[in-house]
């Protein structure tokens, strides 16, 4: 069974708000200045610390002990990436021209899937893993601030 979240962008701080339904569970958001995100689902923390300004990879930490659990790599030529977790390749791609659209597979399997307007979209879960979901969001937020975008 599938789960559906919606997510807003507050145009002034950038910050994702995630719900599902009325209930608010999540956020994404900018650490200071930093090149970091921060978010949160259900209590559970996670940091996203790029590196560097050219660099095309993402650590991944569980943020209560700072434990790293994923990479994320970005291949920016052409709008992928790729999340290693827990042992397991993620991959991301948009899933339409428009750029508005994009998916998480593990080999032919689609985890989740996305479409946004603007400001805000929704993602269909359909296995329950909070890190894969901010995981994905992350990963559609650095596309969209390195294509000038406000999606």
């Amino acid at each position: 069974m599938s789960t559906t979240f919606t997510w807003k962008r507050n145009i002034f701080t950038g910050k994702y708000t995630i719900s599902t339904g009325t209930v608010k569970v999540g956020y994404l958001k900018r650490v200071g200045w930093s090149r970091s995100k921060v978010g949160e689902i259900y209590d559970k923390k996670f940091r996203f610390n790029r590196e560097g300004i050219f660099k095309s990879k993402t650590e991944v930490l569980d943020d209560s002990d700072q434990s790293k659990i994923g990479e994320i790599t970005f291949n920016l030529m052409r709008s992928k990436a790729s999340f290693e977790y827990l042992g397991e390749i993620f991959e991301w791609k948009f899933s339409n021209f428009m750029k508005t659209k994009w998916a998480f597979h593990r080999g032919s399997e689609i985890r989740l899937t996305s479409a946004a307007k603007t400001m805000k979209g929704s993602i269909e879960a359909v296995v329950q893993d909070d890190c894969l979901l901010l995981a994905g969001l992350y990963i559609s937020s650095i596309f969209h601030e390195n294509s000038g975008t406000t999606g």
